[in-house]
């Protein structure tokens, strides 16, 4: 895992964590329905980037 990644993972899980009342950070059914498609839109961003750029295994 990259510097980049861990960077964008930490943001992930501090907003989804500071959210108020939030139990369940696995499922954050606490979000706005704008935050939550946020979310999920940078979560496939990164999966795509990941799957597109991934270093190739010799």
């Amino acid at each position: 895992m990259g510097v980049w990644e861990f960077a964008v993972w930490v943001a992930l899980w501090a907003a989804i964590l500071a959210k108020p009342g939030s139990i369940d950070p696995i499922l954050p059914v606490i979000l706005s329905s704008g935050e939550f498609l946020i979310v999920w839109f940078g979560i496939g961003i990164w999966a795509f980037l990941m799957f597109r750029y991934y270093p190739k295994k010799p």
